[in-house]
């Protein structure tokens, strides 16, 4: 997670990256995406902006926006694709994405990741990378999964991290508690924790279930986390 420099007297947390306070509709995605562009500055003709559907994803709309324009012998020309993101509804009860983006504009400052462009209300827009996405055939080749480990470890060894906050567990009711656990948290804990505080209570059955995962959540985190004896 970001540094503690990076956030205002008031806790919250400093960016650039400018907030609009724009909604995306599935219904006209078109208009939407002409209204980001202008409003981050791109002097893009409507007529010449091409509006790409992108699969492959899971909770996300993804949409990549290429600017055509013809060079002087006429040819196309393909510049500077954005890719708009646009949230799957109800996946905030999985994915916190306040710190989603603080990760991405984290990773933004040591190149790992795209220049994020402009948030809002219900996504992000940022600079589109070109490639496929890795199938299982090709992580089974020992070029592709070495490059991979490579990667996360150069991850790891320039990215500054810092301890998250410790897990509130929650009792069968819903009721957040004193956590049993007394080392600091991972964010790992820290998600799954919040998954299972999202599960319905409203039968027995539900809350007996809710209070196995939390008795299980517990103890792998007083068996695994070991971080306040070895370190982050």
């Amino acid at each position: 997670m970001p540094c503690e420099q990076d956030r205002n007297e008031d806790g919250k947390r400093k960016s650039d990256v400018p907030r609009l306070a724009l909604q995306y509709s599935h219904k006209d995605p078109e208009e939407l995406a002409l209204r980001l562009l202008r409003a981050i500055g791109h002097e893009w003709n409507d007529n010449q902006i091409r509006i790409v559907p992108v699969t492959g994803g899971i909770n996300n709309t993804l949409i990549k926006l290429v600017h055509k324009r013809n060079d002087l012998a006429g040819e196309g020309i393909h510049e500077g694709p954005i890719l708009l993101k646009a949230y799957g509804v109800g996946t905030d009860i999985l994915i916190d994405r306040e710190p989603e983006t603080e990760n991405h504009e984290l990773l933004m400052r040591f190149n790992l990741a795209p220049q994020l462009l402009a948030r809002f209300d219900n996504g992000m827009l940022y600079n589109f990378i070109k490639g496929r996405p890795a199938r299982p055939e090709d992580l089974r080749k020992p070029a592709v999964y070495l490059a991979v480990a490579g990667l996360i470890a150069e991850w790891h060894a320039r990215i500054p991290c810092f301890a998250s906050p410790r897990v509130v567990a929650h009792d069968a009711g819903g009721s957040a508690t004193e956590s049993k656990q007394t080392k600091p948290s991972t964010s790992l804990w820290a998600v799954l924790q919040k998954w299972i505080a999202a599960l319905p209570v409203g039968a027995e059955l539900q809350r007996a279930r809710r209070a196995q995962l939390q008795a299980e959540l517990d103890r792998l985190v007083q068996q695994l986390d070991q971080r306040s004896e070895h370190g982050p």
